[in-house]
């Protein structure tokens, strides 16, 4: 949550990324499954989680390149 200098107003940045080396060092990451908020954390609280889809997808990522 940022405040905006020019109006005051507070924003929410966000970033929808499907390559996990460009989120690796955000705040908070949100994994949304079918709709459904899945899993919440930083990077190292999600590749730590056993069988998480987190860790199963930045896992098969990084072995294809």
């Amino acid at each position: 949550l940022k405040k905006q200098p020019s109006s005051g107003k507070f924003v929410f940045p966000m970033e929808i990324s499907v390559c996990f080396a460009a989120i690796r060092n955000a705040d908070k990451n949100i994994v949304i499954d079918h709709g459904t908020v899945a899993e919440t954390g930083r990077h190292e609280q999600l590749i730590a989680k056993e069988g998480g889809i987190y860790k199963n997808l930045s896992t098969l990522q990084f072995e294809l390149m």
